[in-house]
């Protein structure tokens, strides 16, 4: 075997019957290392930008690949593609789409550079144990792009449980306050998650929408150039407004996380019993349940919460680890997820984390 392979094997249950399959995991090592100011900068204040993230030559393989999915209209009918405020009238090609697990059609997406390097960032701000829990891309037209709502990406998590996770925000093209640039509050992840709602009082709105009031004058708005990238706190209070610009303004986002863990405290998100999306039902449907449930692509890299509940609950508990470490993808455990909560705390935790997150 050549030295840039690493042979890993794992076992799959199909049919009742254990197979083996054999893959390589590519030898490249991240290139980015964060320094200790930026590390503390974090922690401190809910969020860090880096100008120079994505180099040239992937960032334009990168933003072909995601043009090409939103222009197909690949995961309308999974329920995977969304108009970010779109309620009762959703229609998938509204002025900002949003296209959900991304790798599960494009699954070429976890092997690039800026996998590995947002991969690496995670780890040095969560631990070792972080893994990639999803990826999504958002697409708001020239001058018609609506504006994402002031939020916290914990508001649409499931309340019984606690999160250490961080998203990485990459823009295909430069950014400013014009062009819908993320916004964020400095040190507003420390007050814990605030009440949410929907916007306009719409429960078929794709987003929430923070009801709390809080100084907006205090944001910092993060222009980046093409491949920059902002990293933040799940509970960082962010926005980013319309896209008044003459181009359009497409972003890829990816979630990491390390395994979740029971609340300490009683927590409510009454903000989530009152939304019925259009994208719930579709997922909900034939179709959208076996997008969630057969993706391989997926299940090895993002583990989406249905996958991760009809196959590796049930399949996974004598699987090797070794890829999924190497990858950066959870493990069949979800980290240690077994083990901490125990076995029905996990598989309930796994059935809600990932859905209700971007839903």
């Amino acid at each position: 075997m050549a030295s840039s392979e690493i042979e890993v094997f794992e076992k799959h249950c199909s049919n009742g019957k254990w197979t083996t399959q054999v893959e390589t995991a590519p030898s490249e090592t991240p290139s980015i290392s964060l320094t200790r100011e930026q590390v503390e900068a974090f922690h401190n204040n809910g969020f860090l930008y880096l100008k120079k993230f994505v180099a040239s030559t992937e960032l334009l393989e990168l933003k072909a690949t995601l043009e090409s999915l939103l222009e197909k209209q690949v995961g309308s009918r999974e329920g995977a593609r969304v108009d970010l405020l779109g309620g009762e009238s959703h229609k998938p090609e509204g002025s900002s789409l949003q296209l959900n697990n991304p790798m599960n059609f494009a699954p070429n997406l976890h092997r690039t550079q800026c996998f590995r390097d947002a991969l690496s960032i995670a780890r040095q701000l969560l631990g070792e144990g972080a893994r990639c829990l999803w990826d999504f891309t958002i697409l708001k037209k020239a001058k018609t792009g609506t504006s994402t709502p002031w939020h916290q990406d914990e508001a649409s998590r499931d309340p019984r449980f606690e999160y250490n996770e961080l998203t990485v925000w990459i823009p295909m093209q430069n950014t400013d306050a014009n062009s819908s640039c993320l916004q964020f509050i400095p040190g507003s992840h420390l007050a814990g998650v605030l009440k949410h709602g929907s916007p306009c009082g719409d429960s078929g709105a794709h987003a929430l929408q923070c009801e709390v009031d809080f100084d907006a004058q205090a944001a910092v708005a993060c222009s980046l150039p093409a491949g920059g990238c902002t990293i933040h706190h799940p509970r960082t209070l962010h926005y980013a407004g319309p896209n008044s610009s003459d181009h359009s303004r497409l972003a890829y986002i990816l979630t990491f996380g390390v395994a979740p863990k029971p609340s300490s405290t009683v927590r409510s998100f009454p903000w989530l019993e009152k939304r019925h999306t259009d994208a719930q039902r579709r997922r909900r449907s034939k179709t959208g349940v076996r997008w969630l449930t057969a993706s391989s692509a997926h299940s090895k890299f993002c583990a989406p919460a249905a996958r991760f509940r009809y196959r590796s609950y049930f399949c996974a508990r004598r699987t090797k680890t070794k890829r999924h470490r190497l990858s950066g993808s959870p493990s069949p455990f979800f980290g240690d997820v077994y083990s901490r909560a125990g076995r029905g705390v996990a598989a309930f935790s796994i059935l809600l984390c990932g859905i209700a997150a971007r839903e």
